[in-house]
């Protein structure tokens, strides 16, 4: 016989039960998490902060507004979109062909492309949206019109549409990210009427989300399911107007927005005041602040003067005079787009060696401080527009050229008559005014030497070199080929400095921490940062692997 156990011997062996349960439990856990990750789930709400209000939420018409650029954004598709580098990638369209004499451009539809009322999209939408942009009734931005009544649009089937250039035409493949219009919802208006439509308060597209609610306070938006490049994460999108970026900060640090793209400068205080839950991403513009120089001015046809003007020049502290939002660099291609190169060092700010240059070069220092040569003295007339920003920021040209013994003598001029009465005709020596680039990085309607007479060439530059690169580049479709001209170009902007880029403006960009899926984006347009929206999420879920 065996005896009873006794009440502490079950105890230890309850005891020893619980405790490899424990372990067995434990162990299962750990397994279970090596084994297991999180990953994007649908969910959440996000609420942003913009300035203004929407006038017409019509891609053919985004450009003119910002707040109609980020709800196009939002709403619409094209046939294809601009990746965060600036490359032009499939969206509506599947894939594309270009003939070999680079004129013509054939785009194929994805399958079972819908419009957010249901209806299918079809080529007939997209010669459609032809028709409104190249109609002589169009009343939006009117060098776009006039570039789409160059292009003739054709559908070759439901799925099939064709474009025929005029001439080969390599940024036209950036021209088809614009948004889509639904022929089904607008075929009964005119050209002239499209903007005056109801349509463009409630309108129908094919994007990553769909207009909800549009009041005078903001818009709310909801995901599409039926978004082809599938459902968004995050379940609604709201945007909230505000009048100016001041209130819109105090809305986020009040919590009451989420995210904010800010184009002015703000105090350090106040983004530190947002807290760790607030990521802050800068973003740079794709346009550049240029120290433009007069090739018709005889000191300036010296590449020895013009590179001595760009080592004498402290760029960070002009950005800090400019209001602390800025990246250096010394090419006219936006840094971070695909045909950008980041192989040249931009110009350090150098006294000794802009004087070592102007040395080189002849001129040397008179009694007032003021190089000459020949009787020439180096002293020149710096053109600006009336912008506070910009005048102060000429200011402090003056004074740092001042060190290296060049003299200049800034003065301000409405922009309006700056630009058409003293920089295109070369009314000036020096001149000191931005330059917005187009979405694709062709430099060619800004230094090329067919552009110096009426064009966009302010600086005069005339380089065969150059104009051959250019040419080229502007007609050959092949992305690769052109990235190979344009590292060429910008090696020899680098070497010779025809005029002095001063830095590329940055906007910050404050979002939640939390936010995962956002991608870095040059800001083509304030909407860039809108770019992979669909691929936004706050919430996850654990799978096994």
């Amino acid at each position: 016989m065996h005896a009873n156990p006794t009440r502490s011997e079950r105890w230890y062996v309850l005891a020893i039960l619980l405790v490899g349960a424990a372990l067995f439990l434990a162990t299962w856990v750990f397994a279970s998490q090596e084994n297991s990750r999180d990953v994007a789930a649908s969910g959440g709400n996000y609420v942003e902060g913009v300035i203004g209000v929407p006038q017409r939420v019509n891609p053919v018409y985004r450009g003119l507004n910002p707040v109609d650029d980020d709800l196009s954004a939002l709403v619409f598709s094209g046939l294809t979109r601009m990746a965060g580098d600036g490359r032009v990638v499939p969206d509506l369209a599947e894939s594309w062909e270009i003939s070999e004499d680079g004129q013509a451009y054939r785009f194929t539809l994805r399958d079972g492309l819908l419009w957010q009322d249901g209806e299918e999209v079809t080529a007939a939408d997209v010669v459609f949206t032809w028709s409104v942009l190249a109609g002589e009734e169009f009343n939006g931005d009117a060098q776009l019109g006039a570039f789409w009544q160059t292009v003739e649009a054709v559908a070759e089937s439901d799925t099939v549409v064709r474009f025929r250039l005029e001439e080969a035409f390599s940024p036209f493949l950036a021209q088809t990210t614009i948004g889509i219009l639904p022929e089904h919802l607008l075929a009964n208006l005119a050209p002239d009427e499209v903007g005056q439509s109801e349509f463009n308060r409630q309108p129908v597209g094919t994007g990553p989300y769909r207009l909800d609610s549009l009041t005078p306070e903001g818009a709310t938006l909801e995901a599409n399911p039926a978004f082809h490049m599938g459902r968004p994460y995050l379940d609604s999108f709201e945007l909230r107007f505000f009048p100016g970026e001041a209130d819109a900060m105090q809305a986020l640090l009040a919590g009451s927005i989420d995210g904010l793209l800010l184009n002015q400068p703000v105090g350090a205080e106040q983004v530190a005041a947002a807290g760790e839950d607030v990521a802050v991403e800068e973003l740079t513009q794709n346009s550049y602040s240029m120290l433009y120089l007069n090739h018709e001015v005889p000191a300036f046809q010296d590449d020895r003067v013009r590179r001595a003007i760009a080592f004498a020049l402290d760029r960070e502290r002009l950005i800090e005079v400019a209001g602390g939002l800025g990246t250096i660099s010394d090419s006219v291609i936006t840094p971070g787009t695909w045909a950008w190169t980041g192989a040249f060092e931009p110009y350090a700010h150098d006294p000794a060696r802009a004087t070592a240059l102007l040395d080189e070069a002849g001129w040397t220092t008179g009694s007032d401080g003021v190089r000459a040569r020949d009787g020439e003295r180096l002293a020149f007339d710096l053109v600006t527009n009336n912008d506070a920003t910009r005048t102060a920021v000429a200011a402090e040209i003056a004074t740092q050229l001042a060190e290296v013994g060049v003299r200049v003598t800034s003065s301000s001029s409405e922009g309006e008559g700056l630009y058409a009465e003293v920089l295109v005709p070369h009314d000036f020596e020096m001149a000191l005014f931005g330059f917005a680039s187009d979405i694709d990085p062709d430099p060619f309607p800004a230094w090329h030497s067919a552009q110096a007479s009426e064009g966009a060439n302010i600086a005069g530059i005339s380089a065969s070199d150059l104009d051959g690169i250019l040419a080229e580049a502007r007609v050959n479709p092949d992305r690769a080929r052109r990235a190979e001209l344009y590292v060429a170009f910008q090696q020899i902007f680098y070497e010779r400095q025809p005029s002095i880029v001063l830095f590329y403006p940055t906007s910050l960009y404050l979002r939640p921490a939390e936010l995962s899926g956002w991608q870095d984006a040059v800001l083509f347009s304030p909407s860039s940062r809108f770019h992979n929206v669909w691929e936004w999420f706050s919430e996850t879920r654990r799978v096994s692997e």
